[in-house]
């Protein structure tokens, strides 16, 4: 059973470790990668806004424009505290990317093969790449979310770069989950 949870584990957490790159995307200056990945966007009245982990973006009747968190033009309340959560949320994302990516890696060889250490190491970085996921989401969809959502009359949403982090993180809660089965049921059949 622990190698049919550990085949689970490792296509759950190639998934996770996919979109954590995706939601890291969204710390660009890029224009066309932004829309692609913007963590929250609005499309209201001819203008369209797409918020990034380091800048806004808007187009409205052919006007173009962008503030970027930590430049000396972004004078509104919310850039520094956007500046300060975008960096620890990419900071946090980046850490969880590379568990995530481990945690594939482990899982794929405990398919293949029983280690209780391994699969013990495996149950720790699954559980740190989620934590820290949902730290990194959290600081930047919370507080920096409401910054601009009081700063701004237009009706914010989740865009796809948050989109895909939170369920990179909810696939990692899974892996957590499917490890500390496996850690319990051990090398049996």
């Amino acid at each position: 059973m622990s190698q049919a949870l550990n085949a689970a584990s490792a296509a759950f957490a190639l998934g996770a470790t996919v979109f954590f790159i995706i939601g890291c995307a969204g710390y660009t200056l890029n224009e066309d990668q932004l829309k692609n990945v913007a963590w929250i966007t609005s499309d209201e009245s001819n203008t369209k806004i797409y918020i990034g982990l380091r800048e806004l973006r808007f187009e409205s009747s052919g006007m173009n424009g962008n503030l970027v968190w930590d430049s000396d033009s972004c004078t509104q309340q919310f850039c520094d505290r956007c500046d300060e959560d975008g960096r620890s949320a990419i900071a946090l994302l980046v850490i969880s990317t590379v568990f995530a990516a481990i945690a594939t890696g482990l899982s794929g060889a405990l398919a293949a093969t029983h280690n209780v250490g391994m699969q013990v190491g495996n149950l720790v970085l699954s559980l740190l790449s989620a934590i820290f996921a949902i730290i990194g989401f959290g600081v930047f969809m919370g507080t920096c979310y409401q910054k601009i959502d009081q700063w701004t009359d237009f009706e914010l949403e989740w865009g796809p770069g948050s989109i895909m982090t939170l369920l990179a993180l909810i696939m990692m809660f899974v892996v957590t989950v499917m490890q500390f089965v496996a850690v319990i049921v051990g090398g049996s059949a």
